[in-house]
């Protein structure tokens, strides 16, 4: 099986997995603390918005503080925003119209150069090393 295949496959996975939560309720899912424990809602993106003056995607969280978008019967809220110089980690807040609440860490490399790759790691690894410790911490919490 080529490489591109296993990507599409975990894809397509994911995809169904992610389905069948919207299909439920917050509430539903968080009726199960010995679940929920293990369940970490992290996004890390490696891209900007706007690359080579082309929308590279669509933004589903909103870049100022206590600001919201709202798609279908899901609202995200953003709750905090730290910049740093090579990444900004935005804390959101989704719910889904009941008042269960999920949070998400949203984490957006922003150092990489558009259509080419960084002259100096320096900024990456720092990056790589960050989201490590993030990861440590989401065990502890």
């Amino acid at each position: 099986m080529a490489r591109s295949d296993r990507e599409e496959i975990i894809a397509e996975e994911h995809q169904q997995i992610l389905n069948k939560e919207v299909e439920g309720s917050f509430e539903a899912n968080n009726s199960n603390p010995g679940l929920n424990q293990y369940i970490h809602k992290v996004v890390v993106m490696l891209r900007q918005k706007k690359e080579n003056g082309k929308e590279k995607f669509y933004p589903y969280w909103h870049v100022e503080e206590q600001q919201s978008l709202k798609f279908q019967k899901f609202q995200v809220t953003t709750a905090k925003v730290e910049r740093f110089s090579s990444y900004v980690k935005t804390t959101l807040h989704i719910t889904d119209g009941t008042e269960a609440v999920q949070k998400v860490t949203h984490i957006n490399f922003i150092a990489w150069p558009d259509h080419d790759v960084p002259s100096d790691t320096t900024e990456f690894l720092q990056f790589v090393l960050e989201m490590r410790r993030f990861q440590e911490e989401l065990y502890v919490e």
